[in-house]
């Protein structure tokens, strides 16, 4: 939300089937409890009264490498404790759509465009997808959180960007 806001210019979209996570959105008031506390107040007051921005929009779906659906247990690991306060005491495990980055920029009406920048942080689910966008697509600047994976996942992973053409920063 913060970047929608700063780059006006730009078309944001996040990515992240957590349940409830949609229905949140889908207020103001919950629009606004998800700006950190660390930004200011303006921030937050601007969500509740403006709602949205403009230029930002929300696919209630996964990144996976492939088109598939999986099942989600709220035990699983990367599974923050705010997670759960967005279930409202529906099931702890649930069906979770995953698309691909093709399939997404599709939906999108984008798969001529590539991507400005993409942040990816999938819990453990990144490797899969890496490999897809560094093969298939069109991204300027990757912004990745790895989990997991060998030492040797991380030397080819590095060693695959460099010959993409990515900088390591």
């Amino acid at each position: 939300l913060e970047l929608a806001l700063r780059a006006p210019g730009c078309e944001v979209v996040t990515i992240d089937p957590t349940p409830g996570l949609r229905e949140r959105l889908s207020t103001r008031e919950g629009l606004a409890s998800m700006v950190p506390s660390r930004y200011t107040s303006k921030l937050r007051e601007r969500m509740r009264t403006e709602g949205p921005p403009k230029n930002w929009q929300h696919l209630n779906v996964g990144l996976s490498a492939s088109d598939t659906t999986t099942t989600w247990e709220s035990h699983m690991k990367g599974w923050s404790k705010n997670h759960g306060k967005w279930l409202n005491g529906s099931s702890p495990s649930f069906v979770v759509k995953l698309w691909s980055l093709r399939t997404i920029k599709g939906h999108l009406g984008h798969l001529q465009r590539g991507v400005a920048i993409f942040k990816l942080d999938i819990e453990g689910g990144e490797w899969p997808v890496l490999a897809d966008i560094i093969e298939n697509e069109r991204t300027e600047h990757l912004l990745v959180e790895l989990h997991g994976g060998r030492s040797g996942d991380w030397f080819e992973f590095y060693e695959r960007l460099m010959t993409q053409g990515f900088v390591l920063a």
